[in-house]
């Protein structure tokens, strides 16, 4: 037997984490975020794909099947449709972990995100990106 994260495994789930590791889409218009996520993501057993339009989200969902969506609310016009995007992510996908990331938004926005499946809203003005993967840690052991 083995601890990880202070939870028993087998040697066999341990193998089987390894060969089959976590999928993580990163919806960011930002090139340097979206980069910088995928680095330090990347870094531990995660597997990662990056988005940079809203339009292509759905589809990159549909073929990679991931475990949990990193979604910007930053997309340049689109705060109002996030709301949409979440609802149909959700009916699709409903185990479907969502983190959302923006910065100075009104807590009315984010109680809407999280009326609609978010899990986390983590606010770019107080955080880095060594906190990001600790969320992701903390969300995917679960």
């Amino acid at each position: 037997m083995s601890y990880v994260f202070k939870q028993k495994l087998k040697i066999s789930d341990i193998v089987d984490l390894q060969r089959n590791p976590k999928m993580i889409v990163i919806a960011e218009p930002d090139e340097c975020r979206k980069s910088l996520y995928a680095r330090h993501l990347g870094e531990g057993d995660y597997q990662v794909v990056v988005c940079g339009q809203l339009e292509n989200l759905p589809e990159m969902l549909r073929e990679n099947k991931p475990h949990l969506l990193v979604l910007s609310s930053e997309f340049p016009g689109y705060l109002n449709r996030i709301v949409s995007y979440l609802r149909k992510i959700k009916s699709v996908f409903p185990d479907l972990h969502i983190i959302t990331i923006g910065f100075d938004l009104h807590a009315d926005v984010i109680k809407q995100f999280m009326q609609h499946g978010v899990v986390s809203h983590i606010d770019r003005k107080f955080s880095r990106p060594h906190d990001l993967t600790h969320i992701v840690k903390i969300i995917l052991s679960n």
